[in-house]
């Protein structure tokens, strides 16, 4: 069976506000989903009415008033971050994580651990999969962990090839119809 994925959805998780490169691989990783018919979910595109944006110049904007003890003020923000960040997660069919694991990333986490009770699929791609954090062993199958997000990108063709069977504890798929 060919297209398994076609018209599924993917949230794309990672470093975002102590990391150098937000958009680059997400957009790379989105150009190869697109491909095979995947609709990607990202926490930097627009996709809900009035929501709370997640760009550079918000980032900025944000520490800015955090700075100057404005706690309210980023309170009230990043709450409307949050919950658009889960309700992606909430409509994904699985995630890619891509985690930079000196850096702190708690709304990665957060999601990682949304995903994983609602018993997503859960690819986390990290630098070097010998250094993945102990926690995430424990809580993810060391099959879909990766050194790199090509790897991730090629399991995923593979699933929705057929040349891989999905793992129906984790995989609850929509028929096509539906999707």
């Amino acid at each position: 069976m060919k297209n398994i994925l076609k018209n599924t959805k993917v949230y794309l998780a990672g470093n975002m506000e102590y990391t150098d490169d937000s958009a680059n691989w997400r957009k790379d990783v989105t150009d190869k989903l697109e491909k095979l018919n995947i609709k990607v979910l990202s926490p930097l595109d627009t996709m809900f009415m009035f929501q709370n944006d997640e760009g550079d110049e918000d980032r900025k904007m944000l520490k800015s008033a955090r700075e100057n003890e404005d706690y309210e003020y980023v309170h009230n923000y990043m709450k409307g971050v949050v919950q658009k960040d889960l309700r992606l997660i909430d409509l994904s069919d699985y995630i890619i994580v891509n985690l930079e694991i000196y850096k702190p990333t708690f709304g990665t986490m957060h999601e990682i651990v949304v995903a994983d009770q609602q018993k997503k699929p859960i690819f986390l791609v990290v630098n070097n999969k010998q250094h993945t954090p102990l926690w995430l062993l424990g809580l993810l199958k060391p099959q879909y962990i990766y050194n790199n997000i090509d790897d991730a990108i090629e399991m995923i063709r593979k699933i929705d090839s057929g040349e891989k069977q999905i793992d129906l504890r984790r995989w609850r798929l929509l028929l096509p119809e539906y999707r």
